[in-house]
């Protein structure tokens, strides 16, 4: 998935939603990332939109649109 392929992104309590152009639904939960749940809410907000993912630069996070949209294909989380 490419970012053209998106249609909104925003920021939810525990999260971000992503739209896709087809309407599919996909939240990105802070819990499951720890280096994002551990984070302070000023340096979770703080991310860029790339062409394929998302980027915390101040947090060296990078999350692919792809494992956000089809986790099943991304099963391994991060461990600090």
């Amino acid at each position: 998935m490419k970012k053209s392929d998106l249609k909104n992104i925003r920021l939810v309590s525990d999260g971000i939603e992503l739209t896709a152009g087809d309407g599919s639904l996909a939240t990105l939960s802070f819990s499951d990332f720890p280096r994002l749940n551990q984070a302070e809410d000023s340096l979770r907000n703080d991310f860029s939109v790339g062409d394929f993912g998302l980027r915390w630069e101040s947090l060296d996070e990078d999350i692919s649109f792809d494992s956000i949209f089809y986790p099943e294909r991304y099963p391994l989380k991060a461990k600090l």
